[in-house]
């Protein structure tokens, strides 16, 4: 989740950020993504105008990707 927030810093809704997650805006929507470490899952929520989610779940999924792809093993 560190890494998540680090990379996701510009979309940071004002200082809604805390170790084990993080509130994002873009074009109107807000994403709360959370990370569970008893279960070892991550959850997004997404509210906002249509178009708006989407892009913004998008980023997210696509950030995650991105750093489970450096993750070795």
């Amino acid at each position: 989740m560190p890494r998540f927030v680090v990379r996701t810093h510009p979309f940071i809704e004002g200082e809604f950020r805390w170790a084990s997650g993080v509130v994002l805006a873009l074009n109107g929507a807000r994403a709360l993504v959370r990370a569970d470490y008893a279960e070892k899952r991550v959850e997004i929520t997404v509210a906002g105008p249509a178009e708006a989610r989407r892009e913004l779940a998008g980023l997210a999924m696509q950030e995650f990707r991105f750093i489970n792809g450096q993750i070795s093993g």
